[in-house]
């Protein structure tokens, strides 16, 4: 006996989706919906594969139906389900023959639907910003606008709905929608928490950049046309609300976040700007702005300036010798507590003096630095030693700062695209060198009382 062909009711997909809407709605939003995505068997079920959308179910697919269904009553209690689920289904009588289509396109909708803006709004998934997450931030002393968070949360979240879907089933529980839910809560902060100037900065490509890594984790330029629009369509939503607020204009008088001012170099002492610096303080000077690496090159070389100040307040510490005599007494023993650790400012000094070596060839040595690896070795061998005596040693401090001010300086302005007279730099930089390690006449009237091997 031929086995009977299953009828196919042929509709568009819009009306699919209008008729099964509250259906859809009530499995997307019902708590046990959660387990249900989590199960191999009942997945399986929502997975249900059909050749082509728009022709319905073929025998086969209707064979695979049964077979699920069967599976469910032999296991009958094991999920606690609503009627609207077990109708759509179809493990009770369903109200049509074409539940499985609906729910199919409501998970990969037809591009036409989304070209059409008709794409519907699929209710919330059980998770709300929460208290603590829209009251004024200690750290930055804006105030958060609970109703502009809560709505950027729900459209971050909306916006992402369509990725949460795997082989047609709706991810509702598990790692990919927890990540959904967390990256729209970071998202919505962030943008309320952004000052409105640094924010404005930078549009609209900037905008559209975030907006592109935070709905589909990738670069716009490498996104689908579709997915373009709806990048598109979020940046310019969120910039009315921003024109809304007040715009740029509103904000250029606020002082700046620790995180913006980072953002912003001083044309003329190519440093950050302080504490208090607003947006038209930096506009007015000419700020150049800069990028995440060099953020970490400029860091970089402030560890350098940092590691100078502590070398200087240990060596302040333990070399205290008034004259050569005092320093030939003193050089040996204070060495000799660096070896053995039982002078722990000694020994503290001797372990700067190995880490600024580093922190030398990293930030302001290599290629496309300012110190070869020579000008580093000489560096380090003009360091104030045991037996300095005072004077000495404060006469190489000072070289030393003004040594590693001048190459910080024409790091940062070769790094910020300015120009430097290198033969300048590098005779001034060899100079400096040559005083700091006594072959110059300042300094020579000042010996250390040296011994060979006692540093």
């Amino acid at each position: 006996m031929a086995t009977p062909q299953v009828q196919t009711v042929q509709r568009s997909p819009l009306e699919d989706l209008q008729k099964w809407m509250p259906i859809i709605q009530t499995m997307l939003a019902n708590k046990s919906a959660n387990k249900l995505a989590q199960k191999n068997e009942m997945g399986q079920l929502l997975q249900l594969k059909m050749k082509q959308m728009e022709s319905g179910y073929t025998e086969e697919d209707q064979k695979q139906l049964e077979l699920m269904q069967n599976n469910y009553h032999r296991m009958k209690g094991s999920y606690n389900l609503t009627d609207s689920i077990k109708s759509i289904l179809g493990l009770e009588k369903p109200p049509d023959t074409t539940p499985m289509l609906a729910l199919s396109r409501l998970a990969n909708p037809p591009s036409s639907m989304q070209a059409q803006g008709t794409l519907p709004n699929v209710p919330e998934m059980g998770e709300k910003p929460s208290p603590q997450d829209v009251v004024p931030s200690e750290s930055t002393g804006m105030s958060i606008n609970p109703d502009r968070y809560k709505a950027n949360y729900e459209t971050i979240l909306n916006l992402q709905r369509e990725n949460l879907t795997r082989g047609g089933q709706p991810i509702i529980g598990g790692k990919p929608y927890n990540e959904a839910l967390t990256k729209a809560r970071d998202k919505a902060l962030e943008l309320e928490m952004k000052n409105v100037p640094s924010y404005a900065e930078g549009r609209p490509r900037k905008q559209t950049q975030e907006w592109a890594e935070t709905l589909y984790g990738k670069p716009f330029q490498s996104l689908a046309p579709q997915e373009k629009r709806r990048v598109l369509e979020t940046s310019a939503s969120y910039e009315s609300q921003f024109r809304a607020a007040g715009g740029i204009e509103a904000g250029l008088d606020k002082p700046l976040s620790d995180n913006d001012l980072q953002s912003w170099i001083n044309p003329t002492t190519l440093a950050p700007y302080p504490a208090g610096t607003t947006m038209r303080d930096v506009r007015a000077s000419g700020a150049i702005a800069v990028t995440s690496k060099q953020k970490e090159e400029l860091r970089s070389m402030d560890n350098v300036a940092a590691i100078v100040e502590s070398i200087g307040g240990l060596a302040d510490r333990i070399i205290t010798a008034e004259n050569a005599g005092e320093a030939l007494a003193k050089g040996p023993v204070l060495y000799a507590g660096a070896m053995t650790k039982t002078n722990p400012s000694a020994a503290a000094y001797s372990d700067m003096r190995a880490q600024f070596l580093g922190v030398l060839a990293r930030s302001l040595g290599g290629e496309r630095g300012v110190l070869t690896d020579m000008d580093i070795n000489r560096v380090m061998n003009g360091l104030p030693k045991f037996n300095d005596t005072k004077a000495i040693k404060d006469f190489k401090l000072g070289v030393l700062k003004n040594l590693m001010d001048t190459s910080i300086q024409s790091k940062k302005a070769i790094m910020l695209g300015g120009s430097v007279d290198r033969r300048e730099y590098r005779q001034n930089l060899n100079n400096m060198l040559d005083i700091l390690e006594g072959k110059a006449s300042p300094g020579r009237e000042q010996t250390s009382g040296r011994r060979p091997g006692v540093y």
